[in-house]
């Protein structure tokens, strides 16, 4: 949380991301520069979903051209004159436009979604009957939002980088940390709801990172096997959903309980051998 004279670790304003620009000072202001980023995500999104002829490379590039992007935006807006000189006018090359793409489709400002669902995960726990059903709902409402962009594919294709574009780099660091501390402030307040702590040696920054990952392991999974949940989201949210209920069952305890989580498993795993 932040005090009215700190600034926040972010700009709600996903337009502050773009550096590329020719002229920043204008142009991020400009309605069409960020119709043009809008094209381009969606010119991705195409790519990804296209169907592959038996000749084609199984991987194709998936920055969208120049052309492509116009003709995106040309369909988006509904504009048939649009000419690549909206683009040319912008970025100098489409090397800066990707940067900028990438930079601004990952800004934290750009998820209000996925910021809204952590803001009201607390108030849907907290007092909730079938704790089970709630955290299945929450996982199918934040599965729903990774495949609803392209962004979590092309997260993938840059993490295989070698190394990652700093750049790439930076974006991704950033949206990371704003996601940690808005899933933080979250599970802050429905574990003191519940009168639960994690145990000490388990930072709550940490406790958010392995759900996180969770999320995006079993995206990846269900991205390349989907037929291992059926075909069906909502079986992958509930793989999801009992993943979160048993990380929270483990790192948490009683106030005053200092049982490490090493100690808490010795226990359980010890009672077979004293019986």
């Amino acid at each position: 949380m932040t005090t009215s004279d700190e600034q926040p670790p972010y700009s709600p304003d996903p337009m502050d991301a773009l550096t590329r620009l020719r002229n920043p000072a204008t142009q991020r202001t400009d309605p069409k520069t960020q119709w043009l980023l809008e094209a381009g995500l969606a010119a991705i999104s195409t790519s990804f979903k296209e169907k592959r002829t038996p000749a084609a490379l199984p991987l194709n590039v998936v920055w969208p051209t120049q052309e492509r992007v116009i003709a995106c935006y040309r369909e988006q807006r509904g504009d048939p004159k649009a000419t690549r000189g909206l683009l040319d006018h912008r970025w100098r090359t489409m090397s800066d436009y990707y940067f900028d793409l990438l930079a601004w489709a990952l800004h934290p400002g750009h998820y209000a979604s996925h910021r809204g669902m952590a803001q009201d995960a607390a108030r849907h726990v907290v007092g909730a009957g079938d704790l089970s059903v709630v955290a299945r709902g929450i996982a199918l409402a934040e599965l729903a939002d990774v495949f609803a962009s392209p962004i979590f594919r092309m997260k993938l294709l840059i993490c295989v980088m070698e190394p990652v574009a700093p750049a790439f780099h930076h974006a991704l660091a950033r949206y990371y940390g704003a996601a940690t501390e808005w899933w933080s402030e979250a599970y802050r307040a429905i574990l003191l709801a519940a009168g639960l702590e994690l145990r000490s040696e388990i930072r709550m920054e940490t406790f958010a990172a392995l759900m996180s990952a969770m999320e995006e392991g079993l995206a990846l999974r269900y991205v390349a096997c989907p037929e291992e949940f059926d075909h069906d989201i909502e079986k992958l949210a509930h793989s999801l959903a009992l993943g979160a209920l048993a990380l929270i069952n483990g790192a948490t305890a009683e106030p005053g309980d200092a049982t490490t989580l090493a100690e808490y498993l010795q226990r359980r795993f010890g009672r077979g051998d004293q019986s």
